[in-house]
């Protein structure tokens, strides 16, 4: 009969616990969505998952395919033509101009300052839009690159 109350004790503590873990884990996910007043800080990026709409390039997703083609410089390879992805961010600022351009993952071949490079000679972005408002958000970006 003991063994069955010390069950029973053991369970419910568990329960408890499980329950208070559950509203902890609610309340850190309402932690990691920042609420910002618009224009109370200039100098605020908005994550471009947290505004209506997002920078866009001229020409859209095909004038960027174009753009990228048309400007990156690609390293021969010895082994066959190779496919690599390289994961960039940046920041679109309120007047379009792209600034802290930053390469996420470097996949090899020597290719983080050849994707760095373009991205900066990439003309001005039609830039994001919160309530209206234009703001400065950050964009990441996968660029996939083939080598020959």
């Amino acid at each position: 009969m003991r063994i069955f109350y010390i069950i029973v004790l053991l369970s419910t503590s568990l329960l408890c616990n499980a329950q208070s873990v559950k509203t902890s884990t609610v309340d850190l996910s309402k932690d990691e969505i920042t609420v910002e007043p618009l224009n109370a800080d200039p100098d605020f990026i908005y994550d471009a998952a947290l505004i209506d709409k997002l920078p866009e390039f001229p020409g859209g997703s095909m004038g960027l395919n174009a753009f990228i083609k048309s400007e990156i410089k690609t390293p021969k390879t010895n082994d066959g033509p190779k496919t690599i992805k390289a994961y960039t961010s940046f920041v679109v600022e309120k007047d379009g101009e792209i600034t802290n351009v930053k390469l996420l993952k470097d996949r090899g071949y020597n290719m983080s300052e050849e994707v760095i490079r373009v991205m900066q000679l990439s003309p001005k972005w039609k830039p994001g839009i919160k309530n209206g408002t234009i703001v400065k958000s950050s964009y990441k970006l996968p660029i996939i690159i083939t080598l020959s």
